[in-house]
């Protein structure tokens, strides 16, 4: 085990300690040492952590003091422990304070900024508006506040005064029409009680009669600065409107090129890279410190870009299915470079 600096990451769960570490360590080229550990693993009175470390390429269990900096790698919230441990550390010396989003908060944060142009409409489902939401929009999607991997989202589409109902894939799985007094009633069952954003639908540009999304990573470098670490997409199977249930991933410029000229190809590109730093920037000023955010982009028959939606724990494993992508260590590296930064740094200069 290095003797100096040690980085720690957070994860939920004790029995991703080991899978992590080993990842994380793979890519480790700095001057640090890299331990894994669960929230309740943390003994608050001894300042003292239960956690896996590398020794010699060997893992081993150790009680070690706090790190300088943790990488927090939990889904749920850990604001609590994570201002707990920062009252030890040092502020500003963990990372990705919320890595759960709330796609309501995301939009309430992006609309209030320069950002606003790109985002489709988007309200808070209540019962007694569905009807007159589709006096303004043909298509919108339903999407829960706090799912994930794309569950629980249902596209809803007005033809002939039918509402077609789809989960997942084009073909709808209800038809009702929009004057049936039992509509919110019907609407609402699928919900199961959760809280839902309306999101209005964008005729979509397809590649290959798929769908598609455009999603770029954004990390954090060594110098704590914003930049972008790759931009991929995820092809949707025919007939389906899920990327998050994808056949294919490609390099997204590969796509444009295909579709585009080569100038309105590269303006496409520069907008997705300015556009997710600043995203990115504008997040993190409103819910606390990160490091790397997704920000998933449609783009529609115009060629304009949609902020569809942002993720505060990006899949890294999307990454394994991309042909030509060449280097993908740097998705892994740049947390523990920005976690080296924020160690070097004093609490006030941050």
């Amino acid at each position: 085990m290095k003797i100096g600096t040690t980085v720690g990451i957070m994860v939920p769960r004790k029995r991703q300690r080991k899978a992590v570490l080993r990842t994380y360590n793979k890519y480790n080229n700095l001057d640090i040492s890299l331990a894994c550990f669960i929230p309740e693993d943390i003994n608050w009175k001894k300042k003292k952590i239960l956690a896996l470390c590398m020794d010699k390429g060997v893992i081993k269990e150790r009680v070690i003091s706090f790190p300088q900096a943790v990488y927090n790698c939990c889904y749920l919230n850990q604001r609590k422990t994570i201002e707990r441990m920062e009252r030890i550390i040092g502020k500003n010396k963990t990372f990705n304070y919320l890595n759960r989003l709330n796609k309501w908060e995301v939009y309430r944060i992006l609309e209030s900024t320069h950002l606003r142009r790109f985002l489709p409409h988007t309200c808070i489902y209540k019962r007694e508006q569905l009807q007159k939401t589709f006096d303004k929009h043909k298509l919108v999607y339903l999407k829960p506040c706090l799912g994930h991997h794309g569950n629980g989202v249902f596209r809803l589409e007005l033809l002939n005064e039918n509402l077609r109902i789809s989960e997942d894939s084009l073909p709808p799985r209800y038809i009702w029409r929009l004057d049936d007094k039992q509509l919110a009633g019907k609407v609402e069952r699928l919900l199961k009680g959760k809280q839902y954003i309306v999101q209005s639908g964008i005729s979509m540009t397809l590649f290959n009669d798929k769908y598609f999304d455009l999603r770029a990573l954004v990390q954090k470098n060594e110098q704590g600065d914003w930049d972008i670490t790759s931009i991929v997409s995820r092809l949707a199977y025919k007939q389906y409107y899920n990327t998050s249930v994808y056949e294919e991933v490609h390099i997204t410029e590969v796509i444009m090129h295909s579709l585009f000229p080569p100038d309105e190809s590269i303006k496409i590109m520069k907008t997705i890279q300015d556009v997710s730093i600043q995203a990115a920037a504008e997040l993190e000023k409103g819910i606390g410190l990160m490091a790397e955010v997704s920000v998933d982009y449609g783009l529609d028959i115009n060629g304009a870009l949609w902020i569809i939606e942002m993720n505060g724990k990006p899949q890294k494993k999307i990454y394994n299915d991309v042909a030509g992508i060449g280097d993908r260590s740097a998705m892994y590296r740049r947390p523990l470079e920005y976690a080296s930064y924020l160690a070097a740094q004093s609490t006030t200069s941050i």
